[in-house]
C-alpha cells in the first residue's frame, strides 16, 4: 500500500512541476518591435494583452526619446496576438538613433536595431512625399 502511494505521490510531482513549467514560458511576454520610417509597429506574439508605457528611440549616448501617441494617453494596450502602430509623424527622430524600444507597464524592454539603410531609406521616401506635394 504505501508503495501504490508512493508511486502516486511522484506521478503527482512530476506532473505538477511540468505544468508549472509550462505555465511560466506561455506567460513571458514577447513583443515584436518593428521599425517603419514613421511609425514603430508592436507585434503582441502572446494570448494576453500587453500594456506599452513608452515607445521611442535609445540613441547612440544612451538616451531615450519617448513618443507618446494622443489617443493612446500614458498607456496603449496590446491586444492578444495582435498589433498596435504607433504613428512618429518623421522619420527623422531617427536619424541618429541605435534602436526603435517599446517598454511595458512591468519595465521589460523590447527593441529592434535600426540600420542606416532604413533610416536613409524612409528619409529619402519623406523628401520625395514633400516635393510630390508640393
Amino acid at each position: 500500500m504505501e508503495l501504490i502511494t508512493l508511486v502516486i505521490a511522484l506521478i503527482g510531482a512530476a506532473t505538477g512541476s511540468i505544468a508549472l513549467v509550462w505555465h511560466i514560458l506561455n506567460d513571458i511576454r514577447k513583443v515584436q518591435v518593428v521599425f517603419l520610417g514613421t511609425h514603430i509597429l508592436l507585434i503582441n506574439h502572446t494570448r494576453r494583452p500587453v500594456n506599452i508605457d513608452a515607445a521611442g528611440f535609445i540613441y547612440k549616448d544612451g538616451t531615450y526619446l519617448s513618443i507618446i501617441e494622443p489617443k493612446f494617453e500614458s498607456i496603449c494596450t496590446i491586444p492578444a496576438e495582435n498589433q498596435k502602430d504607433v504613428d512618429l509623424g518623421s522619420a527623422k527622430h531617427a536619424v541618429n538613433a541605435k534602436y526603435a524600444y517599446a517598454r511595458d507597464v512591468r519595465g521589460k524592454e523590447y527593441r529592434t536595431k535600426i540600420r542606416k539603410e532604413d533610416i536613409s531609406y524612409f528619409l529619402n521616401q519623406e523628401k520625395n512625399d514633400t516635393s510630390a506635394k508640393s
